[in-house]
């Protein structure tokens, strides 16, 4: 008499215990190889205002440190380099704006200096940056 063969009784249930750990280790990597936003050339502290109206993202940034450094986008300026450098960059962006960020103990005379100098290099729309908060 031949006896049928035992069967394993099938599994149904799905061990979820490697896929959590590859979550997870997922979730590691990029918190320690991504960055949310570019690291700046120049520490700064921008002023704080109570009525910070929103600005267009895109576009370039002119900081200006407290100490009189300045850079556009990752490239070092100085004062005396600046036509040039603004022409060049008018050039490839003919309609964009100019944003710029200064730090809050950068003397107010230099910026204003400075918003000028970009004004007669034909630069017509400049946007201070700041930020929200009560000044």
């Amino acid at each position: 008499m031949k006896l049928p063969a035992a069967r394993r009784p099938s599994r149904t249930d799905i061990d979820m215990v490697p896929m959590i750990n590859f979550a997870f280790l997922l979730l590691i990597f990029f918190m320690l190889a991504g960055t949310l936003a570019p690291a700046q050339k120049i520490p700064l502290d921008p002023p704080r205002s109570s009525a910070a109206a929103p600005v267009d993202p895109a576009g370039d940034v002119l900081t200006i440190a407290a100490d009189g450094r300045m850079g556009l986008g990752d490239d070092p300026l100085t004062e005396t380099g600046l036509p040039a450098r603004i022409a060049q960059w008018r050039q490839q962006h003919p309609h964009q704006g100019l944003r710029i960020k200064a730090d809050a103990a950068t003397d107010s005379a230099n910026v204003i200096r400075i918003m000028q100098l970009l004004r007669a290099s034909g630069i017509e729309q400049i946007s201070l940056l700041t930020v929200r908060g009560t000044p």
